[in-house]
């Protein structure tokens, strides 16, 4: 009897196994034997190789575990004596993010600021208090013109998209010329009906944060009817250039630019009412308050006559949009809020004695609950929104379009 030319190793993991032949070992899926994933002609190298998959996985597990991921943004204390008692004592630090792993506790980080690596232990690593940031990867500028002709008798939309911004207003005039009156046109990025300004990625620094837009500032008209943007104030040190490159896109377009003393982060603290033109500014008290209290004097006048100023519990809030939205519908309204957030409910309560009050829990809004927008007759909201939250937008006679908003949350 012959004897097999093939030969199945006893090392295997996770469905994988090694297949020792006459002159090669191969490392195979058991159930696809076809199916290879690694070909060499020593046992040795394939031993080592499904080693190394162990301890990836072990090593992706033990991350896991201690809440730390690759790509995320952590803390890591200045001074080598006092890692990891950043947020627990406030000494000074630096961003980082892991890049590889170094043994069984440790790995190895870059530095946001410099590009500098080093070998640090697990526990030396600290979460960015108020949330996690990611590190986006390289972006190529590059811009994309999108008209959009909304319809309102009919209410239908056309999209658009070209590369040259020429043929883009030749395209507007043209449609506008054929189309019967009634037809609104933009030759900007529009989404359901509301203009969209989209500012380019920073062609050297790293600004991770960028796609977190409620913080990107306010807009306004000054006493003399300019166009005007507030610059934000951030308190995450990885997000503080923001404010220069967002400024520098708003003077580019011709819309001149104001910036207030203080930490201040824009529409996030900002919650507008739609009734009488009124907002409400929020500021937090606790480990990850944000928005300071004196920011209120500075933003409240410039962005509307009718204002009021609100206190909550930072933790785990972080913004006032965390726990308070309003919507309207035909002059009807929907507060949407986690009283729970709130330091004097009773103030918010009389505040909003034109609207219909829907509270939710605090695990409701910490799914985001209030983290919507609404656009028209349509409110854009995470795929977590509660079914009663969904519930009392569709009575108030909303739209609600669910989106899946990995990237952000």
């Amino acid at each position: 009897m012959s004897k097999s030319t093939e030969e199945q190793s006893d090392r295997s993991y996770r469905g994988l196994m090694i297949k020792r032949g006459k002159r090669h070992c191969k490392i195979v899926n058991v159930n696809d034997e076809e199916d290879v994933l690694f070909r060499t002609t020593n046992l040795r190298d394939a031993e080592h190789y499904l080693s190394l998959i162990e301890e990836r996985d072990r090593l992706l597990t033990l991350l896991e575990s201690r809440g730390v991921a690759p790509h995320r943004i952590y803390l890591l204390a200045i001074d080598e004596a006092k890692r990891g008692r950043v947020n627990d004592e406030q000494v000074a630090a630096v961003e980082v993010v892991i890049v590889a792993k170094a043994d069984d506790s440790a790995v190895v980080v870059r530095h946001l600021s410099d590009g500098r690596e080093e070998i640090v232990d697990l526990e030396e690593l600290e979460p960015i208090d108020g949330g996690s940031y990611l590190q986006g990867p390289d972006v190529t500028d590059e811009s994309v013109h999108v008209v959009l002709r909304y319809d309102r008798e009919t209410e239908s939309a056309s999209i658009v998209a070209m590369r040259d911004g020429a043929l883009t207003s030749e395209f507007v005039s043209n449609w506008s010329s054929v189309d019967p009156p009634g037809s609104e046109y933009s030759a900007s990025v529009v989404v359901a009906g509301g203009d969209v300004l989209v500012c380019p990625p920073h062609p050297e620094a790293t600004l991770t944060g960028m796609i977190y837009t409620a913080e990107a500032g306010e807009h306004y008209l000054d006493d003399e009817g300019n166009q005007s943007f507030i610059l934000p104030n951030m308190a995450s040190p990885h997000r503080q250039a923001e404010a220069q490159w967002i400024g520098q896109f708003m003077r580019h377009l011709g819309i001149q630019t104001t910036t207030i003393n203080g930490l201040w982060e824009a529409q996030g603290d900002a919650i507008r009412t739609h009734h009488q033109d009124t907002i409400i500014h929020t500021y937090g008290i606790g480990r990850y308050a944000r928005t300071g209290e004196r920011a209120y004097e500075q933003v409240a006048n410039l962005l509307s006559d009718n204002h009021l100023q609100l206190r909550f519990e930072a933790d785990p809030w972080f913004h006032g949009n965390t726990f308070l939205n309003i919507y309207e519908h035909n002059q009807r309204w929907l507060a949407v809020v986690c009283m729970d957030a709130v330091a004097e409910p009773e103030v918010l309560r009389d505040a909003l004695g034109f609207a219909q009050i829907h509270c939710i829990t605090s695990a409701q809004s910490m799914a985001y609950d209030t983290n919507a927008l609404q656009v028209n007759q349509t409110v854009l909201a995470s795929a977590t929104l509660s079914e009663q939250t969904q519930h009392e937008m569709a009575s108030l006679g909303l739209r609600v379009e669910q989106i899946v908003l990995d990237e952000l949350f």
